[in-house]
């Protein structure tokens, strides 16, 4: 059995089940430095031997595969079940997706409608338009007396 021991390596649980102790007090035994656990978490068969000595005659050393694996197969309840929790997820998904185009909808709308503040003149200043017209009246205005006396003195000759 030694020969064998020195190649075993066990998981803390499947050391605790081996040796009929909690894997609780496994890992406080490698915590107080009693045992020795390896890098990968894995304990050697030979230094549970020296930490606590061989194990009882029936239990084998050789440890059982105690992966739980879901079968391929479930039972109908549960594919049931499975099938209405993603059906009303997806509802949620896109009952989401809606509220959200609603909410966006309504910040371009609001965007639309705010006022560019920077673009606004003062209540006291001539709007851009009445100056438009009154340029070409004080053009004329100032232009006329050089006109004036540019025929007049036109007309003396």
């Amino acid at each position: 059995m030694s020969s064998n021991c020195e190649l075993l390596r066990l998981n803390i649980s499947q050391a605790a089940k081996l040796y009929g102790k909690d894997w609780k007090t496994i890992k406080r035994h490698i915590r107080k430095g009693t045992l020795t656990q390896e890098d990968n978490g894995l304990i050697d068969m030979a230094e549970l031997v020296r930490a606590y000595g061989e194990p009882k005659n029936n239990a084998s050393p050789i440890p059982k595969n105690d992966n739980k694996v879901m079968p391929d197969h479930t039972s109908p309840k549960i594919e049931a079940l499975v099938g209405q929790q993603i059906k009303t997820l997806e509802r949620q998904v896109e009952d989401l997706r809606e509220e959200r185009n609603r909410l966006l909808g309504i910040v371009e709308k609001q965007t639309y409608l705010l006022e560019d503040k920077r673009t606004q003149q003062p209540k006291n200043s001539i709007p851009s338009q009445v100056l438009w017209v009154f340029l070409p009246v004080c053009v004329i205005i100032t232009a006329m007396p050089v006109v004036v006396w540019f025929l007049l003195d036109f007309l003396k000759q």
